[in-house]
């Protein structure tokens, strides 16, 4: 325990941008380190034994924050009151630990159910904002005592973290900016109205879209760039795309490997593999389908391979990945408009 009369120690206060950078450059992980440094800092200006090191953890996992940060915030009004150091009111302490445990469940939920990437980006830069007042506050404590950072500083960071933002931050920066312009150039995108079909000039094929919020996407988008045309559908887990071969292509080929990628892909798939003529002719359409439950999610692989006249043959693949009870909701259609894929006459 410090001597009651000693000037207490503490980090170093930093510019709240250069923080705020920082947290930016190592993708939040910083957040961590700096629960476990102001922690630590309250206790020694009141005296009080070292917090532990799980303060770290604190910031990533939503279920400690319910207990700890109201302790978190009782130790840093202590320190306030031993300094005789300015107080938010009690009821700012509570909405901001309200909303930072709020945007922790939503960064938690997105490990699980696949958030879109502009809510990701929102949430992840709305967290950088609302942690600043927070450290503009503790400044103001530290401020008020000795300072001793954990390695020496040069214009506001010490080594290892002069590197991370040096290196991390363009890095971080160019991601950012691209998936933020895919996502963009997306949402701009119109999308076909439901009950309609979908047709391209110069391809042999017609689709039919029961759902609203289908959408265009360029080739490569939802495959390795083989295919004539591709599609995503109102979540993001769930595409068409077609593909378009000659007559060199042999269509039992083409359906067996298209089942072996399949069942390669998934946990303990359940398939359903049909061949059959189409209307009395000697013409083939092949129908594959595959399901899976893995890790509460349910996947679906289809595949519907129809053979024309002149001996091509037009294929559509389809994905769906989703928890159960979203499936249910659009299982149907997505399976029922595959079905209805063929030649455009």
């Amino acid at each position: 325990m410090q001597d009651a009369d000693a000037t207490p120690v503490t980090a170093p206060t930093r510019h709240f941008l250069l923080e705020a950078l920082l947290v930016f450059a190592t993708a939040g992980l910083y957040l961590g380190v700096w629960f476990y440094l102001a922690a630590r800092d309250f206790r020694r200006i009141a005296g009080q034994p070292s917090t532990p090191v799980l303060w770290i953890f604190v910031p990533f996992f939503a279920l400690l924050q319910p207990f700890a940060l109201p302790r978190f915030f009782n130790a840093l009004r202590d320190a306030q009151k031993r300094l005789d150091c300015p107080r938010w009111p009690a009821i700012f302490d509570y909405l901001w630990m309200a909303a930072f445990f709020g945007l922790t469940v939503a960064s938690n939920l997105a490990t699980v159910v696949k958030l879109d990437v502009l809510t990701q980006l929102g949430l992840f830069f709305v967290l950088v904002v609302w942690f600043i007042p927070l450290h503009v506050r503790v400044n103001r404590l530290r401020r008020r005592v000795s300072h001793k950072p954990v390695m020496p500083r040069s214009a506001g960071y010490n080594v290892p973290e002069w590197i991370a933002v040096l290196l991390f931050t363009p890095v971080l920066v160019t991601v950012f900016t691209l998936l933020l312009h895919e996502e963009i150039k997306l949402a701009m995108t119109e999308e076909y109205a439901p009950h309609t079909s979908v047709k391209k000039d110069g391809l042999p094929f017609y689709l039919p879209l029961s759902q609203t919020g289908w959408k265009k996407v360029d080739t490569g988008t939802v495959t390795d760039g083989t295919s004539a045309f591709e599609l995503v559908g109102p979540l993001s887990d769930m595409w068409y795309a077609v593909f378009i071969y000659n007559d060199e292509e042999s269509m039992q080929n083409l359906s067996n490997n298209r089942y072996d990628g399949f069942v390669s892909s998934l946990s303990s798939p359940e398939c359903d593999f049909t061949r059959t003529f189409i209307d009395n002719t000697t013409r083939v359409w092949t129908w594959t389908i595959c399901e899976s439950v893995a890790n509460d999610k349910r996947v679906i692989y289809l595949a519907s391979q129809k053979e024309g006249d002149n001996n091509q043959i037009i294929e559509l693949v389809g994905f769906f990945e989703a928890s159960a009870g979203i499936m249910e909701k659009y299982k149907d259609d997505f399976i029922n408009d595959a079905k209805g894929f063929g030649f455009d006459k």
